[in-house]
């Protein structure tokens, strides 16, 4: 959820700290948004199971959080 309008940027990280894909960087309004990772890296190539890092940047806000690939 958004609370205002921001700059998002959101990126997904291998655990070596490798920027892996951004799968958001926009201006969003105030609402509420979901998005879903196709496993994918930058080239659309698909990424082994594991552990993977992701994370959320406004101009308020970061958040960094891990997340298990499972396939």
């Amino acid at each position: 959820a958004v609370p205002e309008p921001t700059s998002l940027m959101i990126i997904i990280y291998d655990i070596q700290g490798r920027a892996i894909k951004t799968l958001v960087n926009a201006t969003h309004a105030a609402g509420s948004y979901s998005v879903v990772w196709d496993a994918t890296n930058r080239f659309g190539e698909s990424v082994p199971s594991g552990l993977y890092i992701y994370r959320m940047h406004t101009s308020t806000f970061t958040k960094l959080s891990r997340m298990t690939l499972l396939k």
